[in-house]
C-alpha cells in the first residue's frame, strides 16, 4: 500500500471467533492487505498475524479494547491471525484493502 486509502472490505469474508485464555488462530489469505477486527465483547483481546499455523498471540501483542475496532495491515507472507483474551470475548474478523 503506497498511499493511505479507505478500508474496502472483502464482503463475505467476515468470521466471528471466540477468544479465550488460550491462544487460537485462523487462516487469512496471504495476499490480503488489511484485517479489520471488531471486538464485539466486553473484554480486551490481543491479536497478531503470523507465518506459521502455530502462530500464537499473547498480552504482549496488539490490544483490541472492548467494543472497539481496529484495521491493521499485514505482511503478504502472513497467512494466520492469532487472538487471545484472558477474560474471554468475541471478535469479528474481516479482510480487505486499505486502512
Amino acid at each position: 500500500m503506497n498511499t493511505l486509502e479507505p478500508f474496502t472490505p472483502n464482503f463475505g469474508s467476515g468470521v466471528t471467533v471466540t477468544a479465550s485464555s488460550t491462544s487460537a488462530n485462523i487462516t487469512v489469505p496471504e495476499n490480503a492487505e488489511s484485517v479489520c477486527i471488531t471486538n464485539i465483547g466486553a473484554n480486551i483481546a490481543y491479536i497478531k498475524t503470523g507465518v506459521l499455523v502455530g502462530a500464537t498471540a499473547s498480552i504482549a501483542d496488539y490490544p483490541i479494547l472492548p467494543y472497539a475496532q481496529a484495521i491493521i495491515t499485514k505482511s503478504s507472507s502472513h497467512g494466520y491471525f492469532a487472538y487471545i483474551s484472558a477474560a474471554g470475548t468475541s471478535l469479528h474478523v474481516m479482510i480487505g484493502e486499505g486502512f
